[in-house]
């Protein structure tokens, strides 16, 4: 099967904490893929936004820099923030989901131009065993339908 011929499908999972204080605008960064080349990042931005505005103007700049396509979010607090990120971001979209517990919610960020038929939590995935629900965006590229999902699970449960 020629890889035109398959259906791509992606499971994107993430579960890191990172701690990062700005001081300084961050560097600059390369870009990378292609018109051709689907790009996508996750990011755990753990509890955005820690600095209010700052984070989302760094946040912004560094999306801009890196020019990807989709961006799957992790622990997205503030719909407002969320909102002001998606305000400084000319050509992009986005989806917060607000269903996770202790609001650290899942979020997808795309380019306008991509072809994306629907973002949802998947609700036969939430139980009392997932904190937060997988979040699906759903999309064409090229030919092909590509599922994208974004999930985070708990780090260090009972107690380890």
């Amino acid at each position: 099967m020629t890889p035109a011929k398959l259906i791509m499908s992606f499971l994107i999972l993430f579960c890191g904490c990172a701690k990062p204080i700005f001081t300084e605008p961050p560097p600059s960064t390369s870009q990378f893929g292609t018109d051709e080349t689907l790009d996508i990042i996750t990011w755990n931005i753990e509890n955005f936004p820690k600095s209010n505005s700052l984070t989302v103007d760094y946040l912004s700049q560094l999306i801009i820099e890196l020019d990807a396509d989709i961006i799957a979010l992790q622990e997205i607090e503030s719909q407002l923030y969320f909102d002001e990120l998606l305000n400084h971001l000319d050509g992009w979209e986005g989806y917060k989901a607000n269903s996770a517990s202790y609001d650290v919610n899942l979020a997808i960020l795309f380019k306008s131009e991509l072809s994306v038929l629907s973002i949802n939590e998947i609700p036969s995935l939430n139980s009392n065993y997932l904190p937060r629900t997988p979040l699906m965006m759903e999309m064409v590229w090229g030919d092909e339908h590509v599922y994208i999902i974004n999930n985070h699970y708990k780090c260090c449960g009972n107690g380890s």
